[in-house]
């Protein structure tokens, strides 16, 4: 018998869920025979203890596919054709398994195939496919009872994109509507193409992925007298996903505004300093960095290769001194498999001020920083720094500032730093798996976990906005962690108003074990500028002050903004202070409290919500200072070199630290 059957689409409309369907694919080169060789399709809903057998009835020749619906006429009205069994038991909106059974049911015949992984709940998993379409990949060559991420290709879609009974079908462009390429009649089989399907572009057609398509499909061969363009504009970008073998040139479009700078990369192969050349109408400055003497190098000569993977800096001058927008186009081979950057990463001396390179997305769409598979980073650290809107926008395990994301952008160029650990070298490489359907243009916040503490803070000056990060989370430090940590990258404006954490030589994204009580702080900007900080987020934070070093005000940030003048000659100015939310209930472990202590002081933070005594002692035993009905933020000066005693109480809750006074 033929085991070679696998689920090659699973399908759940985000426009109608009545079009829900589950396609099985013929993968060997024997005729399957359902009834005699006793085959199950089977669902378990949510991971539980539910499950639904259909027993599945009929032949599929090799190499052909077989259609399983909810129903015949919901099927039909979707797609036109009627499906080859209809079942209501085909009704999984996202979180559901479906499984290959051969031999019985699920709980007698062998696993032949999965997608979805047994006695899980879908939701929130690498395999969820709510209001989407999961599609295996054409590579794939063989059934497998394990699900695998890497064989399969999940986005967001509605019927319109849908592919039933197309499965690893040879599709041609033939442009009979218009020149878009997610209208079905434009191919000649009318499905749109998929991960399964390969494409041919033939000889003067003119297709166009519009800025908010996501196209892919498996191996894409273009004629020489073709022309398939990705378009772009402010706020949205098309994106082209090759997981097979790019054949011909595909046209990039890369949207700019003029009269500030870009980080900018190629997607495609073969580019010269000529992709940044605009006739001279405007005038365009493209620099590379040097991470030897953090400085940058412009481009003096137009056939300069931009290389692979590689970032330039890009200044595009204004006409009559007027901002506008502008579109730079690359033309040329797509990259496709592994790719790395085209000079080696390096390190030449230790240092947070060295390490740096910049690199760039080399793909036709965006890509995932985070993503678990398709990436290789050795001797990397976490974070990326990108140039958004005249300001750095960095993002580091699951946190970003100023817009910064684990989503880059197509033709991004960003910073990656080699670890400060001793290395004097990292590797960087990127397979097509690491490409997403993201239409973002540069910059959309993400945090992938939960289990922290945060407190983001803005400062703003003169229209301009710059933000840092604080973060508590089990098994940080207070040194420099490369999986959560970010330097700080100043604006090429000095002008630009500037925030940061003032340890490990400045930093954007300062993550702290979860017992941290204050940070010390600092800004920077234009001497004589009104700014003003803000906390424009807090997560898990029950109290945030900012304290004036200089002027010696409190300011409670949960509640209020500071506004101050910015006088260049001051530094180290600031010292935030703060408290996680903690529910005690009956645990009388549980800190309800926060006491510490730094330099000269002691410092008590109780929650706004309620009041507490505050005692303090010396190791005699003797009372050297007392506070009734205190909440919120409370410091106390003491003498140094010295040991005190603290007890702060309630009706509710007693707590005692001891701490050292410098």
């Amino acid at each position: 018998a033929n085991t070679d059957l696998i689920i090659s689409e699973v399908a759940d409309p985000g426009d109608f869920y009545q079009g829900r369907f589950v396609e099985l694919y013929n993968i060997g080169s024997d005729t399957i025979f359902f009834e005699v060789d006793d085959w199950y399709l089977s669902r378990q809903t949510n991971g539980g203890t539910g499950w639904y057998d259909i027993h599945l009835s009929d032949t599929v020749l090799p190499g052909e596919t077989y259609t399983v619906a909810t129903k015949t006429v919901d099927f039909n009205t979707a797609y036109g054709f009627d499906p080859d069994r209809a079942n209501t038991n085909i009704s999984g909106n996202g979180d559901d398994g479906y499984f290959l059974y051969y031999g019985g049911k699920h709980n007698a015949g062998t696993l032949v195939d999965a997608y979805g992984v047994i006695d899980q709940d879908g939701t929130g998993q690498a395999w969820e496919y709510k209001d989407s379409k999961a599609v295996r990949k054409r590579s794939t060559s063989s059934p497998n009872a394990t699900w695998t991420a890497s064989e399969w290709v999940i986005t967001e879609a509605d019927t319109v994109n849908m592919t039933p009974g197309q499965h690893m079908n040879y599709v041609t462009w033939d442009g009979s509507t218009d020149n878009d390429w997610d209208t079905k009649d434009n191919w000649d089989n009318e499905f749109i193409p998929d991960a399964s399907m390969n494409v041919t572009i033939p000889a003067a057609s003119t297709p166009e992925i519009g800025t908010t398509s996501y196209a892919q499909c498996w191996d894409l061969d273009i004629d020489a007298t073709a022309t398939l363009t990705i378009s772009s504009e402010n706020g949205g970008q098309g994106a082209l996903v090759v997981w097979g073998t790019p054949s011909g040139n595909v046209t990039t479009n890369c949207f700019v505004t003029t009269g500030q700078w870009h980080g900018i990369s190629t997607p495609v192969s073969g580019q010269t300093g000529n992709s940044f050349y605009l006739n001279g109408n405007p005038d365009v400055w493209a620099k590379h960095y040097n991470e030897s003497d953090n400085t940058y190098t412009y481009i003096s000569n137009l056939s300069t290769p931009l290389g692979d993977m590689k970032g330039w800096m890009v200044w595009i001058d204004t006409l009559s001194g007027t901002l506008s927008d502008t579109i730079l186009t690359f033309e040329g081979a797509a990259q496709s498999g592994t790719v790395s950057p085209s000079e080696s990463i390096v390190r030449s001396q230790p240092g947070a001020d060295y390490g740096y390179n910049f690199v760039g997305n080399p793909f036709t769409s965006a890509i995932d920083w985070d993503n678990t598979v398709g990436w290789t980073k050795t001797n990397i650290d976490t974070a990326i720094y990108t140039y958004n809107d005249g300001n750095w926008a960095t993002y580091a395990g699951g946190t970003g500032t100023n817009g910064g994301s684990r989503y880059i952008a197509m033709n991004q160029g960003f910073f990656v730093q080699v670890a400060d650990d001793g290395s004097t070298s990292g590797a960087l490489t990127a397979t097509n798996d690491v490409q997403i359907k993201h239409t973002a243009s540069f910059m959309k916040s993400n945090r992938a976990d939960n289990d922290y503490s945060l407190v983001r803070l803005q400062v703003s000056a003169e229209g301009l906005t710059d933000e840092t990060v604080v973060k508590l989370l089990e098994g940080s430090t207070e040194g420099f962690d490369s999986r959560y940590d970010a330097h700080k990258l100043f604006s090429f404006n000095t002008n630009h108003p500037q925030i940061f954490s003032t340890a490990n030589d400045k930093m954007s994204i300062n993550t702290l074990p979860m017992e941290t009580g204050f940070v010390e702080m600092d800004v920077t900007g234009k001497n004589g500028d009104l700014m003003t900080i803000a906390a424009t987020e807090r997560e898990n934070m029950n109290e945030v002050w900012l304290v004036d070093n200089v002027t010696g005000t409190e300011t409670d940030l949960t509640t209020d903004s500071y506004t101050f003048t910015y006088d260049n000659s001051i530094t180290d100015r600031f010292t935030l202070h703060f408290s996680i939310v903690n529910v005690p209930e009956q645990n009388e472990a549980t800190t309800l409290f926060n006491i510490y202590s730094s330099e000269n002081r002691a410092y008590v933070i109780i929650p706004a919500d309620m009041q507490a005594t505050i005692e303090v002692y010396n190791l005699l035993g003797q009372k050297v200072k007392q506070a009734v009905n205190r909440s919120g933020f409370n410091r106390f000066d003491l003498d140094g070199n010295q040991y005190y005693i603290i007890k702060v109480y309630n009706n509710f809750k007693a707590e005692t630290k001891k701490v050292l006074i410098n």
